[in-house]
């Protein structure tokens, strides 16, 4: 609710306004006098921290402002003042990087369903041998290839790469044109995967088709032939795991830079705020002098344990921010007078 909608629905009690009324002589009742002189305080000082904080800069889509402020006016309680800022849309991007962690730690486990494939191609290998008792080379060729994990964890990898990749560019670690080379190296690798993925479906099929066959010459052929491509594939899954833990490496490290800029970001932001309360307090005239300045940090509190997102409260008495303008106090025990919690 708006401080312009909360008043024109009479939610100050007259006897309330009567504490405030600074002119009592005017023509106009103290009622309206109280409400339109609580409504320039409170649209003056949230001028005023919009301008102090920044608030104003338009970064978002279609050059709407990411930050502003809210006000509104609770009877008997003081001034509750909602701020949006910037730094509220960049600590999600901490976020999104801890969930892509996340994922790619329960994308690296085994794949029951792989194994599941594996052996079903190891037991039909045992079944068809059974049948043909002699050809143990069939079963061997059959079982190599079963044994062989190159799908799940090189397609694993490339996809970690790629979510390390969209994490660097989203923590500002890669401009486009880094990010557009990463990729383009992402991609020449799972071309490659696929190369691979395709040659040795292929060679399965044939060694399926050989069945029993007892020419030893062919059977070293194949055998030949796997040997060779086992010979490629081991290099290309190695590349591909390293090279997505190099970049997961690279994104925890982005992570705490950007984690430790952003929490110095908001200790100076929340003391810009102290500093601009402080310096233009007494544009709060008519607040009651025993009630209270609160100011909602929105989206900018401490992470819960269930990982809600929490607001961070700043619980100011109007009678230190009218010490604090007067010089009695400096803005650091104005702080310390605050209450100040996560909600």
């Amino acid at each position: 609710m708006t401080t312009r909608s909360t008043l024109q629905h009479g939610a100050l009690a007259p006897a309330i306004l009567a504490l405030v009324l600074s002119v009592a002589s005017m023509p106009l009742s103290a009622q309206e006098a109280d409400t339109g002189q609580l409504r320039q305080n409170i649209e003056v000082l949230s001028g005023v921290l919009e301008e102090a904080l920044n608030l104003n800069e338009t970064a978002g889509l279609f050059g709407i402002a990411l930050g502003g402020v809210e006000s509104t006016y609770l009877h008997g309680q003081g001034i509750v003042m909602e701020v949006r800022t910037p730094l509220a849309n960049r600590r999600n991007r901490l976020s999104l990087a801890a969930l892509t962690s996340t994922m790619q730690s329960l994308g690296a486990r085994a794949n029951p369903f792989e194994a599941m494939r594996r052996g079903a191609v190891q037991e039909t290998a045992r079944a068809e041998t059974t049948a043909a008792p002699a050809d143990t080379f069939y079963r061997q060729m059959m079982e190599r290839i079963a044994a062989i994990d190159y799908s799940l964890i090189v397609n694993t990898a490339i996809q970690q790469a790629s979510n390390s990749a969209r994490s660097l560019r989203s923590l500002a670690e890669l401009d486009d044109d880094a990010y557009q080379q990463l990729q383009a190296q992402i991609e020449a690798l799972r071309e490659r995967t696929q190369s691979g993925l395709s040659e040795m479906r292929a060679l399965e099929v044939e060694i399926r088709q050989s069945g029993a066959d007892d020419d030893s010459v062919a059977r070293e052929a194949l055998s030949a032939r796997l040997d060779a491509l086992l010979g490629r594939i081991e290099p290309l899954r190695e590349e591909a795991v390293a090279f997505a833990q190099e970049l997961r490496d690279r994104t925890e490290a982005a992570s705490a830079r950007y984690g430790e800029v952003w929490r110095q970001e908001l200790a100076q932001f929340e003391m810009d705020l102290y500093t601009a309360v402080c310096d233009f307090g007494a544009s709060l005239r008519a607040l009651p002098a025993d009630e209270r300045l609160s100011i909602i940090l929105t989206g900018l509190g401490a992470d819960a344990d269930d990982n809600r997102r929490t607001d961070k409260v700043h619980v100011l008495n109007k009678a230190d921010i009218q010490q604090c303008q007067s010089g009695t106090i400096d803005v650091a025990t104005l702080r310390d007078r605050s209450v100040e919690y996560s909600y």
